[in-house]
């Protein structure tokens, strides 16, 4: 068995694609009063600077305070995880759901 600690670099990396959200739900930390979390959304090309210096990521989570569905770059980010990760690599979306529904994803 593999010994992760051992590892010389990374296998996974979390995403914060955007801060922006369709929904208002009182309970997330963005609705609390002074938060200062401001909408915006992650710079497609250090995307590209982060993947190619980490060769070992097997997996990508596109995670964090906003609702990844909503970032306008999505597309060409996942075709920079294909190019970019190894070929075994995994993608996972952590997302509230609402907008699975809009024609827009309906190729994902």
């Amino acid at each position: 068995m593999e010994n992760i600690y051992l590892r010389e670099s990374p296998s996974k990396i979390y995403i914060e694609v955007t801060t922006r959200c369709n929904l208002n739900c009182s309970m997330c930390v963005k609705q609390a009063e002074g938060c200062g979390i401001r909408d915006g959304d992650f710079d497609l090309n250090l995307s590209r600077s982060i993947l190619s210096v980490l060769p070992d990521i097997n997996t990508v989570i596109l995670s964090g305070i906003g609702e990844p569905l909503l970032y306008n770059s999505l597309s060409p980010l996942i075709e920079i995880c294909k190019i970019t990760c190894r070929r075994d690599h995994v993608l996972v979306f952590r997302v509230m759901a609402c907008l699975l529904k809009s024609p827009e994803f309906g190729s994902y």
